[in-house]
Formats: structure tokens, C-alpha cells, sequence
């Protein structure tokens, strides 16, 4: 996906495709971009799953975007995170506010000044909504500078108690993530006898436990104990 978003040309379709259904001729023309390479991107972004094309009346192909997609990227100096999630039945969910004036009654049935009251209710509850995006990208953005702040303090002290940068390696992959001793051997570059010998070691030291997941043995950092 990270690939597919990567040409400037395919962000620019999809954004316009996100304000309305377009066929080619009509991309083409509002994005200043040559008819063919237009329907490539478009064949490289049906095939992912983004959009899908239909054909309405006089048999003009048009393209819209299939369903709603949350993509989130993380980068620091200790993490790379891409997550990317699919947004299913997003007209299917009615929200509290702005649905209200439904409940008894069909939008059919309704009056024009019901209508227009309820596309005033719909508008405030966007701007709710958006007042909540703004919120978690703040709590986003807090969260990333505490872990990247606690990932430091942890390798500071790891490297006050392993012997060389392979121990401390290992100790930061193991924070990250619960691996195997297999995992670590493929991230790190080394043998696996040298691997168990460092696991071992921090196992005695009680740094390091593990569990037992279907063949393989997953090592962690191990709880703390209370202290005061």
C-alpha cells in the first residue's frame, strides 16, 4: 500500500475520487494527466482493492473508491510502525446526534425543513468529530514521544550490564517485540548458538523469561517486582 500511495499522481485520483464517482476523461482533465496513464493507475489501484469501477447510463466507465481505509505511520529513531486497517459499513452506523430525527419517521417522509435541520445536526456532529480527530492525533503524537523517551531510558541502562552492542541489540529487539531465538538470529545476523548464549545469560540475570508458543519458545523482558 505504502508503494501503491507513493506516486504523487495515484494521491491525487484518489483524493478526487474521495469528492465524487469520476471517469477517465473527467480525471484526465481536472488533474492535467495523460488519459493512459490515468487508467493505469487506475488498473494498479482496482487490483489493490481501493477502487472499483462501474458503468453507468451511455456506458461511461466510472471509478469510486470502494470503502473507507485508515493507514497510520509511525517513525522515530527507535520505531517503524505501518498499520493500515479497513473501515467496513461506514453509511450503516447511525451516530447518536443527527440521527435522531429518524427514528420515527423515513427520510422520505420527511419535510424540507426537517431535512434541512437534520443537515444542520449532521455538520455539528462532524465538527464534533473533528474536534475528536484533533484530540488523538494530540494523544498520538504525546504517546510517541513517551515511548521513544522510555525505549532511551531502557537501552541506557541495558548498556550499563551486557558486555557488547549484540547483547544490547538483542535486549532492544526482545523490548519490542516477544521473538524467538530463531527471529533473533534472522534479525541480528548471527548464529543461533550465540543467541542462546545471550539469552541464557540475561534468563539467569532474570531479564529475560519465555513461553511456549505451538514449536517455538518466545523470550520477553520479564516483569519487575515491587520495590520501594
Amino acid at each position: 500500500m505504502l508503494d501503491l500511495l507513493g506516486n504523487e499522481n495515484r494521491r491525487r485520483i484518489i483524493e478526487l475520487l474521495s469528492d465524487r464517482p469520476c471517469y477517465v476523461t473527467e480525471i484526465s482533465e481536472s488533474l492535467g494527466i495523460a488519459p493512459k496513464a490515468v487508467i493505469d493507475h487506475l488498473n494498479l489501484l482496482e487490483e489493490a482493492g481501493v477502487v472499483s469501477s462501474s458503468f453507468a447510463k451511455g456506458k461511461r466507465k466510472y471509478y469510486n473508491i470502494i470503502y473507507g481505509m485508515h493507514l497510520e505511520i509511525a517513525i522515530s529513531p527507535y520505531t517503524y510502525k505501518v498499520d493500515i486497517s479497513k473501515i467496513e459499513n461506514v453509511f450503516e452506523k447511525p451516530f447518536e446526534r443527527s440521527d435522531k430525527i429518524l427514528s420515527d419517521r423515513n427520510q422520505e417522509e420527511m419535510c424540507e425543513t426537517e431535512h434541512i435541520n437534520r443537515m444542520k445536526l449532521i455538520c455539528e456532529d462532524l465538527e464534533i468529530i473533528k474536534q475528536d480527530q484533533l484530540q488523538l492525533v494530540r494523544l498520538q503524537k504525546d504517546l510517541c514521544s513517551k515511548t521513544d523517551y522510555l525505549i532511551h531510558e531502557f537501552l541506557k541502562s541495558a548498556v550499563s550490564i551486557t558486555d557488547d552492542d549484540l547483547e544490547t541489540d538483542v535486549l532492544f529487539r526482545i523490548l519490542k517485540d516477544h521473538l524467538s531465538d530463531t527471529m533473533l538470529c534472522d534479525r541480528t545476523g548471527e548464529d543461533i548458538e550465540s543467541i542462546n548464549k545471550i539469552l541464557g545469560k540475561f534468563e539467569e540475570k532474570g531479564i529475560l523469561d519465555n513461553y511456549q508458543n505451538s514449536k517455538n519458545k518466545f523470550w520477553h523482558i520479564k516483569k519487575s517486582t515491587n520495590y520501594n
